[in-house]
Protein backbone atom coordinates (compact mmCIF):
# COMPACT_ATOMS: atom_id res chain seq x y z
CA UNK A 1 0.00 0.00 0.00
CA UNK A 2 1.40 3.63 -0.97
CA UNK A 3 0.54 6.58 0.96
CA UNK A 4 1.61 9.88 0.41
CA UNK A 5 0.54 12.89 2.82
CA UNK A 6 0.51 16.27 0.83
CA UNK A 7 0.83 18.79 4.27
CA UNK A 8 2.81 21.87 5.50
CA UNK A 9 4.04 22.27 9.13
CA UNK A 10 1.72 25.09 9.61
CA UNK A 11 -1.61 23.19 8.61
CA UNK A 12 -3.04 21.99 12.73
CA UNK A 13 -5.09 19.65 10.19
CA UNK A 14 -2.31 18.32 8.31
CA UNK A 15 -0.66 17.63 11.43
CA UNK A 16 -3.78 15.98 13.09
CA UNK A 17 -3.88 13.39 9.94
CA UNK A 18 0.41 12.84 10.11
CA UNK A 19 -0.26 11.78 13.76
CA UNK A 20 -3.67 9.36 12.41
CA UNK A 21 -1.14 7.07 10.30
CA UNK A 22 1.39 7.56 13.09
CA UNK A 23 -0.84 6.00 15.39
CA UNK A 24 -1.99 3.67 12.92
CA UNK A 25 1.70 2.39 12.17
CA UNK A 26 0.97 3.37 8.89
CA UNK A 27 4.00 4.09 6.64
CA UNK A 28 3.66 7.29 4.66
CA UNK A 29 5.56 9.54 2.43
CA UNK A 30 5.52 12.70 3.25
CA UNK A 31 5.66 15.80 1.16
CA UNK A 32 5.24 19.32 2.54
CA UNK A 33 4.22 21.60 -0.30
CA UNK A 34 5.80 24.82 1.66
CA UNK A 35 9.49 23.58 0.76
CA UNK A 36 8.85 22.67 -2.91
CA UNK A 37 7.06 24.04 -5.84
CA UNK A 38 7.03 20.88 -7.16
CA UNK A 39 5.06 19.53 -4.91
CA UNK A 40 2.33 22.06 -5.07
CA UNK A 41 2.43 21.35 -8.88
CA UNK A 42 2.57 17.39 -8.18
CA UNK A 43 -0.41 17.60 -5.44
CA UNK A 44 -2.61 19.57 -8.69
CA UNK A 45 -2.07 16.89 -11.02
CA UNK A 46 -2.43 13.72 -9.32
CA UNK A 47 -5.31 15.28 -7.09
CA UNK A 48 -7.18 18.38 -8.74
CA UNK A 49 -6.57 20.31 -5.39
CA UNK A 50 -5.03 23.27 -4.04
CA UNK A 51 -5.71 22.55 -0.34
CA UNK A 52 -3.83 20.63 2.03
CA UNK A 53 -3.94 17.98 3.85
CA UNK A 54 -4.93 15.63 1.04
CA UNK A 55 -3.61 12.06 2.14
CA UNK A 56 -3.15 9.56 -1.37
CA UNK A 57 -3.96 6.13 -0.74
CA UNK A 58 -3.05 3.79 -3.48
CA UNK A 59 -3.41 7.10 -6.16
CA UNK A 60 -7.14 7.41 -4.31
CA UNK A 61 -6.82 10.59 -3.02
CA UNK A 62 -8.96 12.03 0.53
CA UNK A 63 -9.01 15.22 0.69
CA UNK A 64 -8.77 17.14 4.20
CA UNK A 65 -8.77 15.35 7.99
CA UNK A 66 -11.69 12.74 7.45
CA UNK A 67 -11.28 9.77 9.50
CA UNK A 68 -13.84 7.61 8.34
CA UNK A 69 -12.60 8.18 4.65
CA UNK A 70 -8.99 7.35 5.89
CA UNK A 71 -10.04 4.35 7.84
CA UNK A 72 -11.50 2.90 4.55
CA UNK A 73 -9.11 3.25 2.60
CA UNK A 74 -6.57 2.27 4.70
CA UNK A 75 -8.85 -0.59 5.70
CA UNK A 76 -8.86 0.16 9.34
CA UNK A 77 -11.84 -0.82 11.51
Amino acid sequence: MEVILYSAEWCPWCQMTKKFLIENKIKFKEVNVDKSPEAVVELIEKTGQMGIPVTVVDGKPIIGYDVQKLKEALKLK
